[in-house]
């Protein structure tokens, strides 16, 4: 983990803990303590499941975009919470890059499991010993 990751990280929950502060300040303390907690969670745990480093920031955003939603849902009246000082924190490309990351996972997916059937087909399914024991005996039959 680099140190401009941790620094994204600390910039995300600087944003939620200070610059929205005004935001939050007549939501219930309990409901915003735990909002506060959960972005918290939520972002460490995404930026340590991180494995490419050129996408931790889309990764953050895309963990904390709930918790976002959540804070313009409690301002309601279309009042958006304040804009965050670091250029990249922008919950409005959220939507773009989860769209993104689905249509990959999609292809994915769609991929591993044409290359597992094609596996099941050509082998079929054995206990580990047994399989030795086949390998064994052609083994011994050959020689």
């Amino acid at each position: 983990m680099r140190r401009a990751d941790l620094d994204n990280l600390e910039a995300l929950l600087r944003y939620f803990n200070v610059t929205c502060a005004s935001a939050v300040a007549d939501m219930d303390a309990d409901k915003r303590v735990l909002m506060l907690a959960n972005v918290a969670c939520v972002a460490s745990e995404a930026l340590l499941s991180c494995k490419r480093t050129d996408v931790t920031t889309d990764v953050l955003l895309s963990a904390a975009a709930p918790y976002y939603a959540e804070l313009c849902e409690h301002l309601g009246d279309g009042r958006k919470p304040p804009a965050a000082s670091e250029y990249w924190i922008k919950f409005s490309a959220v939507a773009e890059i989860q769209e993104a990351a689905a249509t990959t996972k999609s292809t994915l997916d769609y991929s591993s499991r044409k290359s597992s059937a094609t596996t099941r087909q050509e082998r079929p399914c054995r206990s580990k010993k047994q399989g030795r024991r086949k390998r064994i005996r052609s083994g011994l039959r050959s020689a």
